[in-house]
């Protein structure tokens, strides 16, 4: 019952930031348009009260004539400056203008970077524009789209032009994460998916898209990086940019930034394995691991991931394997870090380039499990309560989320 009164709260919640705090354009547009509705309804009631009293000679209903007057004049505010201005300027404005510009969000206001970027950098190189950015950011957003995200872009055939589309899909749990970036980017919207249980990070307007090169040219790893190629010609075609093409970063792999940290909220888990004797095993068997799964080939290019993932085998000491998906028959690269030199690697690699979605709250509680292992403490009664109680409240288990972490986060 309790996590059923949860479940309803946060459905009221998403209903109210969809209607009430919402920066997208048809969002915005079908409340003018609902406004407008309930307007022409009660300025209808009035056109019914004036027509009743002209409907014979003399008066009808209304003895007042001062009252008659007035009622004139509410029928006239109210149809021109309640129904019909918030309905052809609000409502069709917000659905036609974005159509017409090719942004399908509302542009929000320009930062001081995304300033920045428009009227000078982007005139000349990407490469000039590194400082004064987080560059944990940078590359965090980097292996964050290389995980879960792509970028559409306009078949040049087809007639009604559209602007680009850099996208990243999070779970429903993530929107917060979702949020966070919007803001730092500073335009675009969130779409969401309540089948898929899931919403996506949206941008399209140029100013958005230029940030976004800005951000992850030159940190790119994977062959996904003929995306950002493709983006970064339609800037310079359609928008007199001349944007550099940087190479795929190889040096340093993993050692000195945070885009495994984007892999892993992306394409990562975390999980905790406790064998009990009472099921038929051999022996009780405590375990830790992160599992990441990755496609073997590009599915536009058929570049290879092998090398890119070899690498991130080879810095968590561990094997890469590959496994066959039965019902679609794709093949796929997968990384499991579960021995005591992989683990000791990945919490201190995590503890100086933090995650931010909720995989950063299973991570601390998977910490736990793994410091105990690494204390020898694991098989203790206080360890096996620890390690099920963890098990019992991480990944889609758990219940409480605290976006405390996300503070950290920032351009």
């Amino acid at each position: 019952m309790d996590n059923q009164f949860k479940d309803k709260i946060f459905q009221i919640s998403m209903w109210k930031e969809r209607w009430f705090l919402s920066s997208n354009a048809k969002d915005i547009g079908t409340l003018y348009l609902m406004f407008a509705l309930f307007s022409g309804l009660i300025g209808t009631a009035f056109s019914i009260i004036i027509r009743l009293e002209l409907s014979g000679p003399g008066v009808q209903y209304i003895a007042d004539n001062q009252l008659y007057n007035s009622v004139i004049t509410a029928h006239a505010i109210m149809m021109i400056f309640f129904m019909v201005m918030p309905a052809l300027i609000g409502g069709f404005g917000n659905f036609l203008l974005p159509i017409l510009i090719g942004g399908p969000d509302m542009a929000k206001k320009k930062d001081i970077l995304g300033s920045i970027i428009n009227n000078k950098y982007y005139s000349k190189s990407v490469k000039s524009t590194t400082q004064g950015t987080n560059n944990n950011l940078k590359t965090y957003l980097a292996g964050l789209f290389e995980g879960d995200g792509h970028i559409w872009i306009q078949n040049p055939d087809m007639k009604k032009k559209h602007n680009p589309r850099f996208c990243i899909t999070f779970s429903l749990r993530n929107e917060p994460l979702a949020k966070k970036l919007l803001d730092i980017i500073g335009s675009g919207f969130i779409r969401y998916k309540p089948k898929d249980n899931a919403c996506v990070l949206v941008v399209s307007p140029v100013t958005g898209l230029k940030k976004i090169v800005y951000l992850i040219n030159g940190e790119l790893r994977t062959p996904k990086i003929h995306q950002l190629y493709k983006l970064i010609d339609w800037l310079n075609k359609n928008h007199n940019t001349s944007i550099e093409k940087l190479l795929l970063k190889k040096e340093g792999f993993l050692i000195n930034d945070s885009w495994l940290s984007g892999f892993i909220d992306s394409d990562g888990s975390f999980s905790v394995q406790h064998t009990k004797v009472e099921n038929n095993a051999k022996k009780r068997k405590i375990s830790c691991r992160l599992r990441i799964e990755q496609r073997m080939l590009d599915p536009v290019t058929g570049d290879s991931y092998l090398d890119v993932l070899t690498n991130l085998a080879e810095f968590l000491h561990c094997s890469l394997l590959t496994r066959k998906q039965k019902s679609t028959g794709n093949e796929y690269y997968i990384i499991t870090a579960s021995s005591k030199l992989s683990l000791n690697i990945l919490v201190k690699y995590l503890e100086e380039y933090p995650l931010f979605s909720s995989k950063y709250l299973d991570y601390k509680d998977w910490k736990e499990i793994v410091l105990l292992i690494f204390e020898n403490k694991h098989y203790t009664e206080e360890g096996l309560i620890k390690t099920d109680f963890v098990r019992n409240s991480m990944n889609r288990k758990r219940t409480y989320y605290n976006w405390d972490h996300l503070n950290k986060l920032s351009a």
